[in-house]
């Protein structure tokens, strides 16, 4: 299974958006990675997500 696929299936099934970089961009990973660590490290322990309002609550 592709990682496309997975991702579109995980959208689906969770209401979430999935990103990817886009193909023949390798540079545009260390963004991505860098804006997933922040959100894990920072936001995901420090706060509850549902506590913020509709327009910005994706879980």
């Amino acid at each position: 299974m592709s990682n496309l696929l997975i991702g579109k299936l995980l959208e689906e099934k969770n209401n979430i958006l999935v990103y990817f970089v886009r193909p023949g961009t390798p540079w545009e990973k260390p963004t991505i990675e860098h804006a997933n660590k922040f959100i894990r490290e920072y936001l995901l322990k420090k706060f509850d997500l549902n506590d913020f309002p509709p327009k910005y609550n994706y879980s």
